[in-house]
């Protein structure tokens, strides 16, 4: 059995006429999601983009937060020094203290007693010194 024409030609409609109303739906379903795709990978892309520029601006803030660091370790290390310094005249002024003839001026009593009573007590010894030393104090 031969085939027609017309038999092929049906047959070519029939196959055309399947191709269209399968397969084509299929392949614009297959590009509707292709399309979906690439508007997401688009996204993506900004933002990975955006990512990137706010890493730069993190990196650059750390940049600037070691080169303040290291100014604050730099002052640090003087101002330990001056604290040193200090804790060594201090501890200098104490000893001098404990060297005092009379160190009724640095008891708990003396901190107690009114400010009147203080400066009497500070004229007293001050009048006590300046006869050792021999020095006469204006009046």
């Amino acid at each position: 059995m031969s085939l027609t024409s017309d038999d092929k030609q049906w047959i070519a409609t029939t196959i055309g006429d399947a191709i269209t109303e399968l397969v084509l739906p299929r392949f614009d379903e297959h590009d509707r999601r292709f399309d979906e795709h690439d508007k997401r990978f688009e996204a993506l892309e900004n933002d990975v983009s955006l990512m990137k520029r706010d890493l730069q601006e993190v990196k650059e803030d750390v940049r600037v937060l070691k080169d303040d660091m290291r100014s604050v370790k730099q002052r640090l290390d003087s101002l330990e020094g001056t604290v040193k310094a200090l804790e060594n005249d201090i501890k200098e002024i104490y000893r001098m203290i404990e060297g005092v003839d009379n160190p009724r001026f640095f008891t708990k009593q003396f901190a107690k007693l009114p400010d009147k009573e203080k400066i009497l007590v500070f004229n007293e010894e001050l009048l006590k010194l300046a006869k050792k030393v021999g020095v006469e104090l204006p009046r």
